[in-house]
């Protein structure tokens, strides 16, 4: 089953690296161009990487904090 087109994602959790999620997908954008967008995170970590474009054009891992895209979903 196919929800989009234009978008083709992989998901890899790595038990060797504590359950951590890599993911990256390929977006065909509008006007034929690509773009990727990818993440590597781990629930037991604070900290996790954003694949993003730079003003060049090239694309690199920048550190991020995972708080801002895993909420805490835990009761209180």
């Amino acid at each position: 089953m196919v929800k989009y087109a234009n978008l083709q994602t992989a998901v890899v959790v790595s038990p060797d690296y504590y359950n951590t999620i890599f993911s990256v997908s390929k977006i065909i954008n509008t006007d034929g161009s690509i773009s990727y967008l990818g993440r590597i995170i781990n629930k037991k970590y604070f900290d996790g990487f954003e694949l993003k474009q730079n003003v060049a054009g090239t694309y690199q891992l920048v550190k991020m904090e995972t708080d801002r895209v895993m909420p805490d979903c835990s009761q209180q």
